[in-house]
């Protein structure tokens, strides 16, 4: 009888670590791929956090959110820093349907203001 429950326990405890790793396997299957295209910047909406970027494909718009970081060279920019015809690459994934925005980076760091 003892033999009998621990051999139970056994496959239950086998078939729950399985179930695991099937899980896993499915998650990581759906993470969003990341992708990547470069072109110029048409416009950009800050009050929407959106960037419209006229590329070899066409028109593209990309959601910036809290976690896209926008870089020229080493130079942390904000999304304020984008002007239309900004030559411009977006590393990005897909989700719900909308281009998520992971990375901008300008070719070239925009000149200073002068005063």
């Amino acid at each position: 009888m003892k033999k009998a429950v621990a051999i139970v326990v056994m496959l239950v405890f086998a078939l729950s670590i399985v179930g695991f790793v099937g899980t896993a396997s499915a998650a990581m299957r759906k993470a969003p791929k990341s992708m990547k295209i470069t072109g110029e910047v048409v416009s950009v909406d800050t009050t929407a956090n959106i960037v419209i970027l006229k590329a070899q494909k066409g028109e593209m718009t990309f959601t910036v959110d809290k976690e896209t970081r926008i870089m020229a060279g080493r130079q942390q920019m904000t999304l304020a820093d984008l002007k239309a015809g900004t030559k411009l690459t977006v590393k990005y994934s897909v989700v719900d349907g909308k281009n998520v925005a992971k990375r901008l980076v300008m070719s070239t760091a925009p000149a200073p203001i002068s005063e």
